[in-house]
């Protein structure tokens, strides 16, 4: 039992047409747990993109400690 909530942010930004950078920010939050998340990224694309992706296609950790369906 309790109040739980999740707050996430994420954005992306075309720099030059083969590189872009982006910015992932993610708080959850329960009574018994709390998981915080920030990290930015540098991205290079092989091919020229026209604008950056929508949604962010965001580089994520390769570990999980929460739901693996995530």
């Amino acid at each position: 039992s309790g109040l739980g909530y999740n707050f996430s942010a994420e954005m992306e930004y075309l720099l030059a047409p083969r590189l872009s950078t982006g910015a992932v920010v993610a708080l959850d939050n329960a009574r018994d747990f709390n998981e915080t998340l920030v990290f930015g990224y540098l991205k290079y694309w092989f091919n020229p993109q026209v604008s950056a992706s929508q949604p962010p296609a965001t580089i994520r950790p390769h570990y999980s400690f929460g739901d693996p369906n995530r």
